[in-house]
């Protein structure tokens, strides 16, 4: 009996560490994505190919929201 009591009382911490891992995740997602997205620009840009251009922004776009949005996942 004792060690589900134990239990039940480390499992707050359990989930806050699980929730403070997985922030840290998307942080590092939405950073490498916006680096990915960065490097696909520049090299679209190099070679002057539109579609790729337009791939490159978008993606860097969206690392960049999704490291904002991690941010918002530290104020909850």
């Amino acid at each position: 009996m004792r060690g589900v009591v134990e239990a039940a009382v480390q499992t707050p911490q359990i989930l806050t560490d699980v929730l403070d891992v997985l922030k840290q995740f998307v942080r590092y997602g939405g950073v490498f994505m916006a680096a990915w997205g960065g490097v696909t620009l520049a090299s679209a840009l190099r070679e002057q190919e539109g579609p790729a251009i337009t791939k490159g922004i978008w993606t860097l776009v969206g690392g960049a929201m999704i490291f904002a949005v991690s941010f918002l996942f530290n104020l909850a």
